[in-house]
């Protein structure tokens, strides 16, 4: 077992070849590019894939992206991560140009004259109307970076990519990111694209962010809403657990396998949240492996070292995502670890707390379950937040 990998990693995105679940999803998106890049079909088709913390959004994002690069009509995708420390729309608006100029120029499959016009286009992005960003319009965003970002891809896809592929789906994970320094983004994203693709241009939007991420942008919410279709990603069922611990072990040849009654054990665990069930397998095969174990894993061996993956668990998540709460959230978590299903919100930690709650949920700590109805974001760690209540009292 010394040469073996452990699939497993909580920390990082499923890769495409050890991707297993979301079948559902997978065919429905199929089916849309499909349609929406066959050249008589309705029009390029815009999905967000929205979901709290650790579904697994990003993961299956990058498989929509390895679909697209496999589709059986030449179609080329663009994935950018949209992170928090980007200072303003035209900041991303920069990025994303540069980011579809050199995954376009790395293509190494372009007839060389199409590889001359792209370096025409790549010239002409860096002559656009950069030095006229303090026009500012209405949102606080540039005039010129915004018409860049139209003009750049209509030049694009008119003069260049035109009958050389059937679209460009752009994959943009973590679009909440953008409404931190304009709560337009959203709005302005849709304009752009719609009025692209209403030419005829052929570029997917493919976004990822929380449950609530158009609900945040009230005013705008409904047109961007009806832009996209929007996948919601809940737990893996206990089939899905299965596939998604049997598919990773086989496909890596671990020379590991695990019996039906512990996948059974690790979806009760997890409930079948994608990051929690990840987690306990990651542990369980390394323990595995340094036992040279040469037999499945059991229901028994999830068991029996549960205390220490649990353990492993507190100390690597739940304990920094306490620390990092404010005294006044601290006092929320507790209050709902210890509230009783009848009792309401209201009555355990005052009006006075919404503020608080809001932050818990950006935070990914609580989910909310209806009106005025909240949870901690998982039982394992309402189960954490409790042994410190405890801890506190005794």
């Amino acid at each position: 077992m010394g040469d073996c990998v452990n699939p497993f990693n909580p920390y990082f995105p499923a890769d495409s070849r050890i991707f297993a679940n979301r079948g559902k999803e997978q065919r429905f998106f199929i089916q849309g590019l499909r349609q929406g890049l066959h050249p008589k079909g309705p029009g390029p088709w815009n999905v967000a894939l929205l979901g709290p913390w650790g579904i697994g959004k990003t993961s299956l994002l990058r498989r929509f992206a390895g679909i697209t690069s496999d589709f059986d009509r030449p179609a080329v995708p663009i994935s950018l991560t949209v992170t928090s420390g980007l200072e303003s729309m035209d900041a991303f608006i920069f990025l994303l140009l540069d980011h579809v100029k050199e995954i376009l120029l790395s293509r190494r499959n372009w007839p060389a004259r199409i590889r001359q016009e792209l370096t025409k286009w790549e010239m002409s992005l860096q002559l656009g109307p950069i030095r006229l960003t303090h026009q500012s319009s209405r949102s606080g965003e540039s005039v010129a970076g915004i018409s860049l970002l139209y003009k750049g891809l209509y030049r694009l896809w008119e003069s260049i990519l035109h009958g050389q592929v059937s679209g460009v789906v752009i994959f943009l994970d973590d679009a909440h990111n953008l409404l931190q320094f304009n709560p337009q983004a959203l709005l302005i994203l849709r304009s752009v694209f719609q009025d692209l693709q209403g030419i005829g241009a052929k570029y997917p939007l493919v976004i990822t962010g929380p449950e609530d991420m158009f609900e945040a942008t009230r005013d705008v919410a409904e047109p961007v809403t009806r832009f996209f279709e929007r996948m919601k990603l809940g737990l893996f069922s206990l089939e899905d657990t299965g596939e998604a611990i049997k598919t990773p072990l086989n496909q890596l040849n671990t020379g590991i396998s695990i019996e039906d009654d512990a996948i059974t054990v690790v979806w009760e665990k997890s409930l079948g949240h994608p990051f929690f069930l990840t987690f306990i397998m990651r542990d369980l095969v390394n323990i595995h492996f340094q036992l040279q174990r040469h037999r499945p894993i059991t229901s028994v061996d999830v068991t029996g070292n549960w205390q220490e993956i649990l353990a492993h668990l507190q100390d690597d998540k739940f304990n920094i995502e306490w620390k990092n709460a404010t005294p006044a959230e601290r006092n929320v978590l507790l209050a709902l670890a210890v509230k009783n299903k009848e009792e309401s919100l209201a009555g355990t930690i005052g009006k006075r707390g919404s503020g608080l709650l809001s932050r818990l949920i950006r935070k990914g700590l609580i989910t909310r379950q209806e009106r005025g109805s909240y949870e901690l974001y998982h039982p394992l760690f309402k189960e954490f937040v409790l042994t410190l209540a405890k801890a506190s009292t005794s």
